[in-house]
């Protein structure tokens, strides 16, 4: 039994593939504000930290690396984890964030806060 091809009537080759994606590529390295919608202008994104002890505290650094997050409010019931973040977000440049600590419960109010986008 023979398969049939299915077709949308247009002729895509092994060549053309790679010449429209290498265009593609190109487009977007020369011009990347034109990917994902991004607009060209940033914006600041404000993210609130839930759980900051090893593991947080790392991804907390790569975000205080970057220009475009603010971290205003962090979330763990371990006082320890809650100053060594501080620390790191004052080294950074920022204000020191707001504390959610009071109970395992915590994160709940953080996530309240309508400041917050993530």
């Amino acid at each position: 039994m023979k398969k049939k091809a299915y077709s949308c009537g247009h002729s895509l080759t092994r060549r053309s593939f790679f010449h429209s994606a290498a265009l593609t590529g190109i487009g977007l390295a020369v011009i990347p504000c034109l990917s994902f919608g991004h607009s060209g202008k940033q914006q600041l994104v404000r993210l609130g930290m839930i759980g900051v002890g090893g593991r947080g505290r790392n991804h907390l650094r790569n975000l205080l690396n970057r220009e475009d997050v603010l971290v205003p409010a962090i979330c763990d019931i371990d006082p320890e984890a809650i100053e060594k973040s501080q620390a790191m977000i004052r080294q950074a440049g920022h204000t020191p964030a707001a504390v959610y600590d009071r109970d395992e419960y915590a994160f709940l109010s953080l996530l309240e806060r309508q400041d917050i986008e993530g």
